[in-house]
This record gives C-alpha cells, structure tokens and sequence, in this order.
C-alpha cells in the first residue's frame, strides 16, 4: 500500500481531482489522505465518495499553533506553512510506515513505484527532489535548490526527527518571498543533506520531478515513456486552462512533443474532473471563462480613464513619458498594461518579476528579476499589484534599494474591481485581499 497526501481548497478541486485519478490510472494500490483547507472541499469530495481518498476536515487538522499564524499568512503562505504538518498528521494518526507528501498540481504517468522503490533501496528516512532548473530559468538561490512536490517520510524517529526541525522553521517563518536565505518551505531543504547527514536521498531517477523549469532539458520525440525519456509524475506549475478548452502553461519554453505528450492529456483530465464539478455550480479558480474574465478590454478601458479623465494621475502618467521605465506586475496583466503605456507614449525599457531570471517577451523586452534593477539604467518603476505581503515588501525593498530615483507609480486592482464590479471576473484566491491605491511617491 502507497500513502500519499495533499493539501488543497475548493479552488484546486479540479486540480487535486486530476492528481487523485492520475493515481488510480497507475494501477497501484494507494490511499491518498487530503488536508480539505475548506469546508467546500470537504463537502464536494465526500459527496464523490472516492474510494482510495481519505478525507480530513480543516478542523480536525489545525492545531492552536498553526491558527496562531493563520492570519499573519496568505492563504497560499499558510498552504506552505502546512504541509510538513500535513505529513506529520498522517504518520502519528494512521498505521503507516512512511507517508509521500504531493502537490495538488502533480499529475502521474507511471507509476510512483519507480521512484518510491529507488528511495527503499537507499535505506535513508526521507526523499527529496531537486528542481534540475534548466539553466534560463535557475532560480536555485532564491527559490531552492530542492522542490517541496513530492516527499517521502519514514515513520521511525530519524524521519520524524527532520520533520519536526521543518515544522518548526515553517510554523516560525513562511513567506511567499526571498529574505535572509529563506523562502516559503522551500529554502529550508537546501542543507538537509549537511544538515541530517546520512539521512535524507535525493531522487536519482530523471522522470520524477519533470516541471516547466526544466521539462526543455528532455527529448520526447519518440514520446513519455521510452527508456530514456519516462516520465513518472509532471509538476504543471502556472497552468492555466480556459472553458472553451484553451491553455496556457506560463513563460516557459514548451515544444510540440511536450505539449502532445504532457500537456494535452492532462488538459482533457482538468476538462473531465470540471465536468464532474458542474452539477455543484462550482465556478473554478483553474477555469477561466474568457467571455466574464474579459480583462483587456477592462483594463484598457480603465487607463484610457485615467490617463485622459484623471488630471493627478494624467500629471503622473505624462512625468513617465519619454522615461526608461521598468514595469513590475503579476504575470498575467503585465501584457495588457504594457499595450496601454505605450499608447501613451510611456516607453518600457524592461519587465520586472518576483525571481531573479532573465528571459525576454515576444515582443524582445528583457524580463528581469527585482534582484537586477540596480544592474540596469532606468528612470522609474511602474508596479501594478495586490496588496498581499509580498507587493508590499517588494515596494519596501524597491525604495529602499532607491531603484526608483523618486518616483513609483502604483497601478492598484482596486479601483479597476471598484469600478467595474459588474465586469469583472475576480478569481477566489483574490477575494481575500485589500488592495494599494493608486498613487505616486516622491
């Protein structure tokens, strides 16, 4: 018997449910313990009655220590800050020998057997895997050397040993940002094998920790599961999937032979599980309908408003004409701003994203992490943000390195949702947050 466990909302569902199904294709005979962080969740998955899924209740599984950081956390920090005590329920609760923790966007093609008999041949109590970055995308010093996807603890003292040295990091410090060598739970695994010398085994086998990050390093012509090239389980980081079937897979480098072989079978996984999910009249935070998530057309709308309605903010927009701008935001509005500035004679010199790499748009504008901005001339920083804890640290971090010599302006998502409410389509998972006003600084 394999024991597996995850931790998700009513926002993955689609997500997890894809990752349960990927395990029951395999053949294998497992069970797979879910941390339901909502009651949605709970109620939607019960309802299904999986018949290799084991069910935990958000109240049976948070403890008084996690619910005294709950509130000082995202909820994606606080999903971070959970998962070593995710593991940790599973072995003190249930007769297992070892538990294999998994990210709820894992999706396997063979079976887990593979790997999992590789880390008992090594004899040690815990599995990790690193992230084999392809070298474009090496986010190894900010993001870790080793990837918190899929981890194996023994159920004997030296594997409880290191779990609770991980629980107690990640309960004192768990943050969706790089600071002082740390970064959410990742960071914490890149001394275990100094650290816990003689216990811990780094996955060997190539076809466990396939991701968008490094999937290029791979030859899948002859497709998934040659000698040299199987795949075991696919990390689908930043995928996004539209209702009339449309993806989108993030920054990354993906060819023909990867999308055919990884992408598309998983792709009709998330359209299946969705189908499944329809008669609760659950809307998705993995499905985007294009015709409500319409938010070009809003966003232009709303600069088009400001440059020409707004005389403060005209004032502000006309101080960044003709300046070499380098313009922070979140992936996916990034494009769409962009457009817009340079309708209004703003010129662009670079992006900027939260991790240190260097890759170029479509367009040829280099994309910079923040941790470059002093390398690179510029006249100002444009940032179109939420106020989670990591916009505010990276506006803290910005002045303080002084990169905006005087001037940031704040694109805020607050009064696009003010005044577009009817419009427009916010996903869950931003439902949480309060937002920064618009506004520049001197």
């Amino acid at each position: 018997m394999l024991n597996f466990c995850t931790l998700f909302d009513s926002n993955y569902l689609t997500r997890g449910m894809a990752l349960y199904e990927s395990l029951e294709n395999t053949g294998d005979n497992f069970l797979l313990y879910i941390i339901c962080m909502d009651d949605l969740c709970f109620e939607i998955l019960d309802d299904l009655s999986l018949q290799h899924a084991v069910l935990i209740p958000l109240a049976s599984f948070e403890s008084e220590r996690l619910l005294s950081v709950k509130e000082s956390r995202s909820k994606g920090e606080y999903c971070w800050t959970c998962t070593p005590y995710a593991i940790s329920y599973v072995l003190d609760n249930y007769d297992v020998k070892e538990c294999t923790y998994l990210d709820a966007d894992l999706y396997f093609y063979n079976s887990p057997s593979i790997l999992l008999d590789e880390f008992d041949k090594s004899g040690k109590s815990v599995l990790i895997t690193e992230h084999r970055y392809t070298k474009v995308y090496d986010q190894s010093s900010t993001s870790g050397i080793y990837c918190v996807q899929f981890m194996t603890f023994k159920n004997n003292f030296e594997g409880k040993k290191i779990l609770n040295w991980w629980q107690e990091r990640c309960l004192d410090w768990c943050f969706n940002r790089y600071e002082d060598g740390k970064f959410g739970d990742q960071k914490y695994l890149d001394d275990w094998l100094t650290r816990f010398e003689g216990s811990v085994h780094v996955l060997e086998h190539l076809g466990g920790g396939v991701a968008p990050w490094n999937v290029q390093q791979y030859d899948f012509s002859k497709g998934i599961n040659t000698e040299e090239s199987l795949i075991v389980f696919y990390h689908f980081h930043q995928f996004e999937i539209y209702i009339n079937n449309r993806f989108e897979a993030g920054r990354y480098r993906l060819n023909k032979d990867i999308i055919n072989a990884i992408y598309i079978p998983y792709l009709k996984s998330i359209i299946n599980q969705n189908e499944k999910l329809k008669s609760y009249n659950l809307l998705e935070s993995t499905v985007y309908d294009e015709k409500k998530d319409n938010n070009k057309e809003i966003l232009l709308k709303w600069l088009e408003i400001k440059i020409n309605q707004d005389k403060s903010v005209c004032s502000n927009f006309q101080y960044f004409n003709d300046k070499d701008i380098m313009l922070f935001g979140k992936n996916r509005i990034t494009p769409l701003i962009l457009n817009e500035l340079e309708k209004a004679n703003i010129r662009v010199q670079a992006l900027i994203e939260s991790n240190p790499q260097e890759v170029t748009t479509d367009d040829g504008i280099p994309i910079y992490g923040k941790y470059y901005l002093n390398d690179y001339k510029h006249d100002a920083v444009i940032i179109v943000c939420l106020e989670g804890s990591h916009d505010l640290n990276l506006i803290k971090e910005l002045e303080e390195l002084k990169v905006t010599k005087g001037r940031l302006l704040i694109i805020s998502w607050k009064e696009i949702v003010e005044q577009f409410k009817g419009d427009l389509f916010i996903h869950k998972d931003q439902q949480n947050y309060s937002f920064i006003h618009f506004n520049s600084k001197e």
